[in-house]
């Protein structure tokens, strides 16, 4: 006796669908600084009742505080992500390279290859 075999929802994407997917792959590629670069300029606009609080000296630093020590977080996971991009862009180039020109055996074949075209070369030289 044959199982019978389940229908697969073939319905059409819609719009939406590859809105949804492009939205989620570009999350995905994009590093946490990104999003807080994102939230500076809301920051700097929040910030700009800071001058409000000139006459009460306590309100002003803690205010400064909170602002500077937003933009420090920034910076730092910024400098982390520099960090953490480039470590990834030397290993991914390394395993390019080790792929391609690193295999000895792409390197032995390639140098035969090269002299048998010298060798060719040569030959047909001399006859010109």
């Amino acid at each position: 006796m044959e199982e019978p075999v389940p229908e697969k929802n073939t319905a059409p994407r819609t719009l939406w669908m590859y809105i949804r997917e492009g939205l989620a792959a570009a999350h995905k590629r994009r590093p946490v600084s990104f999003y807080m670069l994102l939230s500076v300029p809301v920051v700097l606009v929040l910030g700009a009742r800071l001058f409000e609080y000139r006459q009460d000296a306590n309100r002003f630093r803690a205010a400064l505080s909170v602002l500077l020590l937003f933009f420090l977080v920034i910076s730092v996971q910024a400098v982390h992500d520099f960090f953490s991009i480039t470590r990834r862009h030397f290993q991914e180039r390394r395993a390019a390279y080790l792929e391609t020109l690193g295999d000895r055996e792409f390197i032995g074949e390639l140098g035969q290859r090269v002299k048998k075209g010298e060798q060719g070369d040569s030959s047909g030289r001399n006859q010109a």
